[in-house]
């Protein structure tokens, strides 16, 4: 910041720190002298108004000042807790500071945030509503809105939002994205074909393909996917898709990701890594069950069961030094069984890599629905528990080159069921769609599930 910029900043904040004092608005008034102490901490205008918010005429304004005070420590720690993830707490510490003051913009920001991500999204949309009520200038309270709405399924209403933060910051990449995606969910392809064309992310260029199958523009398609299969070959998302639209337009696919992926599916055994397998199954699930883990968490494929949180390999590494090792065995043993095929999976197998890592745990109705790891190479499912007399297939794992509701034009997709049994591994490309079949019986089935990912 320029020493010219700085005294600007200076000046607008004094101004407006002014203001809010001379109306009584002492807890935003605090808030913005305490951003300006951060900034420069000598500044003599700011320690005077400080001293002024401070001592002030009489007991009120004293109080009021420690209020501030206490009400910019308490925001403080809402955002931190928002950042842990801590979403509840959040918003239980931004109900408090409402209480106090319920004309701080960055209080409603803040609960917004934590209902957003806490999956409540009609509480979300009327704290951005309330925050925009204060502040219309803010073109991420808009875009936030516009996506707790196209969750409720208020398409219009989304789509509007959108535009105001596109009017707002026309190069808001973000909101510029989420408009693209909002025209897929309305079934609006060419327009979704339009907003996402700029981007050259991986998500938005597959995206791109998608959107020029569904509009039958079949040879522009081609020539989208070759272009792309020679500047991102490892496109995990356009690798899943390539091999299922290549069979239905009858064309070769451009992408040698993993072109056949039904043939990459490997099924491996705990016992050939550990003594007793029921010792390692028990003592997997005691530890498991009392981890972290969310009833059908937002923006995830589990249905009707838990899933943990954050990754397990990170968050308690001696209790899961022993699944490492399996994961880590048998992806060498995928890699060897697989080494002699042409395709990128193998040749591009990357040099640096980490490891992520969940629990799933589904009962009656659970299922996972169909959907790929897009950030990953190679995924896997360890079985601690499965279901002992399934019905109608409950409990299997599916494969299938077929995702995304993506029509169907021609042949059948290549598909294949797995019936998995208690102490199994299975290893796959993280571009094959998969789902679970739904569980029937009043039981539970229990995964650990993991992923190699490229750094």
């Amino acid at each position: 910041m320029t020493k010219s910029d700085l005294n600007t900043k200076m000046r607008t904040g004094l101004k407006k720190a002014t203001s809010l004092m001379s109306r009584g608005k002492l807890a935003e008034a605090g808030l913005i002298l305490d951003s300006l102490e951060r900034i420069c901490p000598s500044h003599p205008a700011v320690k005077y108004q400080q001293e002024k918010l401070l001592s002030g005429m009489g007991k009120r304004k004293v109080a009021g000042a420690k209020q501030a005070r206490d009400f910019s420590g308490m925001l403080s720690l809402a955002h931190s807790m928002r950042q842990q993830e801590k979403f509840c707490e959040a918003i239980e510490a931004c109900e408090e500071l409402l209480k106090i003051d319920e004309n701080v913009a960055e209080v409603f920001w803040e609960k917004g945030c934590a209902e957003q991500a806490n999956g409540d999204y009609e509480s979300a949309i009327l704290s951005f509503s309330s925050l925009l009520k204060l502040d219309d200038s803010s073109a991420s309270a808009f875009n936030n809105l516009g996506a707790c709405l196209q969750q409720v399924k208020r398409l219009d209403e989304s789509e509007l939002m959108y535009r105001n933060a596109l009017k707002l910051r026309p190069d808001y990449f973000e909101a510029k994205k989420n408009l693209g995606n909002l025209y897929i969910e309305a079934g609006s392809y060419h327009q979704a074909a339009v907003e996402l064309r700029p981007f050259g992310d991986a998500r938005s260029r597959a995206q791109l393909l998608e959107c020029q199958y569904r509009l039958g523009r079949f040879s522009d398609y081609q020539t989208a996917a070759e272009e792309l299969a020679s500047i991102q070959p490892d496109n995990i998302r356009a690798a899943a898709i390539t091999s299922f639209i290549s069979q239905q337009i009858s064309k070769e696919n451009p992408f040698r990701f993993c072109p056949d992926p039904l043939d990459f599916i490997r099924v491996g055994e705990i016992e050939t890594y550990v003594k007793d397998v029921e010792i390692f199954v028990g003592r997997s699930l005691s530890f498991l069950e009392e981890v972290d883990s969310k009833w059908e968490p937002m923006n995830k494929t589990t249905k009707s069961g838990y899933q943990s949180e954050g990754n397990l390999f990170d968050l308690y590494p001696a209790q899961m030094q022993e699944v490492r090792h399996i994961c880590e065995s048998e992806l060498i043993r995928y890699r060897e069984e697989y080494i002699s095929r042409n395709c990128g999976l193998i040749s591009h197998w990357p040099e640096k890599f980490d490891f992520n890592a969940w629990f799933v745990r589904l009962g009656k109705g659970g299922c996972q629905e169909s959907h790929i790891h897009p950030s990953g190479w190679v995924s896997g499912v360890i079985y601690l528990q499965t279901v002992l007399n399934p019905e109608a297939n409950e409990g299997a794992i599916q494969f299938s080159t077929h995702g995304f509701d993506l029509p169907i034009i021609n042949q059948l997709p290549q598909s294949l069921t797995l019936q998995p049994e208690r102490g199994q591994i299975i290893l796959f490309p993280s571009s094959l769609f998969h789902k679970t079949v739904p569980l029937r019986q009043d039981v539970e089935r229990s995964v650990i599930a993991f992923d190699l990912r490229p750094l």
